[in-house]
């Protein structure tokens, strides 16, 4: 008998989608409780892994979408230059940019009324066709900060702070809160705080002239923010195409040699490669719980052997290879396991949506800087879990089989005599 011949397909119904066929009621009860559990505990082994890194790849994505909307898709860190060769820089981008920003960096103070803490501040503006001129008011100093430093110097939006800047300007600055902001990564939300440079050139202009002429801080560069339908900024190949183009376009200039550029994870390199070992060791012990699960299906294998035991050892013994009755074994643990596996992964879709419309899916702000549970099913991912689930049943039948088929033929022709 051929192997996947009409007689193997016939066999292979009789003795796994058929059970009761020629067997006693109570042997029936045990073959169908046993592929029950093994096809039960497969799906929730693959269900628990396919939620949990959905979870996680929700987490994920927030984080990094926060990350690059607070400080740029592509920063760009030059030696100091005029605005105006800033404009000249531009001309070498490729396309997908949406808006440019100028950037400078200063350590800083800011006091609000519950205390003070230290913070790299920084200005941030759009580079503007123009260079603007002097101001003839008095315009207050916009500052956006982080939800979680706000909190910690009690104060709100529409309030004001004292903000302190040793050696840009000598006084005392006065800043109005714009706006309080939520990126979702403490690390950044817990020091975030954003000088609007337009507002702080008005002010110095009429306050300190001479700040307004000179460099306000101790580092100058460009953010670059890209058109989410030309460049997704969460695809890092994407935005290395981008920076490889960019970086091709300056070689023959002079700004490859006073030009460096990082990415928005680059910026955050430490943090991101945390939560990448994060993943992995998520991945390993719910994957190496999925292969415990994947060996139920040998169980419920081990039991279709012990009521077709004759039959096996009669067709071993007419010319039944090993090669084959291997193959009939794996066959049946693939089958198995690929439903079993795709069930799982829509019953981790299907409690994932549950989560986030019950109540479970509210979270803490102020724990996890997000007020619901993120969720993304990256189909990727979830085929990748699925190839998982189903390669493991497949692997630990084929091994149930190549030990099956090495069984003494007299030795079990005589068991049921």
């Amino acid at each position: 008998m051929g192997a996947f011949s009409r007689d193997w397909w016939r066999l292979s119904w009789v003795w796994l989608v058929d059970p009761a066929h020629r067997s006693p009621p109570g042997r029936q009860v045990l073959f169908r409780s046993s592929i029950r559990v093994a096809a039960l505990s497969l799906m929730l082994g693959v269900g628990a892994l396919s939620l949990t890194l959905s979870i996680f790849s929700g987490f994920y994505r927030t984080w990094s979408q926060g990350v690059a909307d607070a400080l740029g898709h592509v920063v760009i860190d030059t030696d100091w230059r005029t605005r105006a060769e800033l404009r000249d820089l531009v001309t070498h981008f490729p396309r997908g940019v949406q808006r440019v920003e100028t950037f400078w960096n200063s350590q800083g103070l800011l006091v609000g009324k519950d205390g003070g803490r230290g913070v790299l501040i920084e200005g941030r503006g759009e580079l503007a066709a123009a260079d603007a001129a002097p101001s003839e008011s008095t315009p207050d100093v916009q500052l956006k900060l982080g939800a979680p430093l706000a909190e910690y110097l009690g104060v709100e939006a529409g309030g004001t702070v004292r903000l302190l800047l040793p050696g840009v300007i000598e006084r005392a600055v006065e800043a109005r809160i714009s706006d309080l902001v939520r990126y979702g990564m403490y690390d950044v939300d817990s020091r975030y705080a954003l000088v609007d440079d337009a507002s702080f050139a008005a002010w110095a202009s009429v306050h300190d002239p001479e700040v307004f002429a000179r460099r306000p801080g101790d580092a100058r560069g460009l953010r670059v923010f890209f058109d989410p339908a030309v460049i997704d900024p969460l695809d890092v190949e994407k935005v290395e195409a981008w920076r490889t183009g960019f970086r091709a376009a300056i070689q023959d200039t002079e700004w490859s040699f006073e030009t460096t550029t990082r990415t928005w994870r680059e910026q955050r390199k430490n943090a991101f490669g945390g939560m990448d070992l994060d993943r992995q060791l998520l991945t390993i012990v719910i994957g190496l719980l999925t292969i415990v699960a994947a060996f139920n299906v040998v169980a419920s294998l081990v039991v279709l052997f012990t009521e077709r035991d004759r039959e096996m050892a009669t067709l071993v013994g007419l010319g039944l290879s090993r090669g084959a009755f291997t193959l009939w074994t794996g066959t049946l643990g693939l089958i198995m396991g690929f439903f079993s596996s795709l069930a799982g992964i829509f019953v981790g879709w299907g409690l994932g949506r549950l989560l986030q419309m019950s109540p479970l899916g509210a979270l803490p702000a102020k724990v996890y800087n997000v007020e619901r549970l993120p969720l993304a099913f990256v189909w990727t991912e979830q085929l990748s879990i699925l190839g998982f689930g189903t390669l493991c049943a497949w692997l630990a039948a084929v091994i149930l089989g190549w030990s099956l088929a090495r069984m003494d033929i007299l030795r079990v022709l005589g068991h049921r005599g």
